[in-house]
């Protein structure tokens, strides 16, 4: 009876944490939710701890990188204009916490719709660094590439 009692204690225990731990990703989901819809509302996200701000997303579809290059040139968000591509160092910097629905690990709440360049040259002449947010990798990408990756943009400026 006793053995009964400790196993009907531990999977209570056991169904408790369950719940906990459901409410917490659920909070998450709605905290993260949130915050995307803020960042987009702006149109950029600033990083607390770097001080940076990031687009509040990709351009969205696969692009070359010359082309990366020009879409955060010409982008205005948040009333700035003074955009560019991130190093392969600051884009690594942002991967982690869980996947999103995309299945991108993004430390902000950034919408990410592929792989994004850097403007990190990469291993060969007419390569540049692209990364991965669904596993942190990084590839030295032909610089006429346009299938996976896509611009985005950060600012280094902000206060």
């Amino acid at each position: 009876m006793i053995r009964f009692a400790r196993v009907l204690i531990a999977v209570f225990a056991a169904a408790s944490l369950i719940q906990t731990a459901r409410g917490q990703a659920a909070n998450l989901r709605v905290s993260s939710d949130v915050a995307r819809a803020e960042a987009k509302t702006r149109g950029y996200w600033a990083d607390p701890q770097t001080r940076q701000m990031w687009a509040a997303s990709d351009n969205g579809f696969g692009v070359s990188w010359s082309q990366a290059v020009y879409s955060c040139r010409w982008l205005t968000a948040g009333g700035y204009n003074d955009w560019t591509l991130p190093t392969i160092d600051e884009l690594h910097g942002l991967f982690g916490g869980p996947p999103n629905e995309g299945g991108h690990r993004i430390a902000g709440p950034i919408k990410l719709t592929g792989w994004a360049w850097s403007r990190s040259t990469g291993q060969e002449m007419g390569e540049h660094w692209a990364l991965d947010f669904g596993d942190g990798a990084r590839a030295s990408v032909v610089d006429g590439d346009s299938g996976l990756n896509r611009a985005l943009c950060v600012r280094r400026n902000s206060k």
